[in-house]
């Protein structure tokens, strides 16, 4: 299909036109159904079945409806707008979900914290999905050592952006660079908290004379 389609290709349409007329080649709609099976083995859904057209230079999508009233039991049916009956492909759509941000949210990181007590920090994560259909994947924060802090699942839907905040908890004091994952793609969040400052001990102080008993 192309790098600029977000798609898998089911089926290429070879339509053997022998029989029509010339004036039936130039169709304005083509019914077709595409298996579930296929479907769902391609990752997408039932709404994200497209047909496209190649125009010569790419595969472009065409309008495509479901015709639900003539599905099967193990089929969908479909139909799309077409110009001609030529170049024909079924596509089944895909999600694209790419990492735009992580940052902590302002307030939530402490300046101090003693060793041995622990914070929950937010982490701000921005998706975006420049797919067909939605797409849902895991957030993955990890420590410097490669522990899993927190991994809760975001689902966004096609052609959006969402932002999902992550709760983190840290014990003890440090600077710390935590590593976001998301559908492959990282970004690193450094997070620093100073150990409290211990004041210096002034000693015993000096104990005052005690004053003459008056006579």
């Amino acid at each position: 299909f192309g790098s600029q389609v977000t798609a898998t290709p089911v089926r290429y349409l070879d339509v053997d036109t022998s029989s029509l007329s010339s004036g039936q080649h130039n169709a304005t709609e083509v019914q077709f159904r595409v298996s579930k099976a296929a479907i769902s083995n391609a990752g997408s859904v039932e709404d994200g079945i497209t047909l496209y057209q190649h125009d010569g230079d790419e595969y472009v999508p065409l309008q495509t409806d479901r015709l639900p009233g003539k599905d099967t039991d193990s089929e969908y049916a479909y139909s799309a707008s077409i110009g001609n009956l030529n170049d024909l492909a079924i596509g089944a759509g895909q999600p694209d979900l790419q990492l735009s941000s992580a940052t902590v949210r302002e307030g939530t990181v402490p300046d101090t914290l003693a060793a041995g007590n622990s914070t929950t920090v937010t982490i701000d994560v921005t998706i975006e999905n420049g797919g067909s259909i939605a797409g849902s994947d895991t957030i993955s924060v990890e420590d410097p050592d490669g522990v899993t802090l927190a991994n809760p699942t975001a689902t966004v839907n096609a052609s959006e952006t969402k932002t999902v905040e992550v709760k983190v908890d840290l014990t003890g004091p440090g600077n710390r660079d935590l590593t976001v994952n998301v559908a492959g793609e990282t970004q690193t969040v450094p997070i620093d908290i100073d150990q409290p400052t211990t004041p210096s001990d002034p000693g015993d102080p000096e104990d005052p004379e005690d004053p003459e008993d008056p006579e």
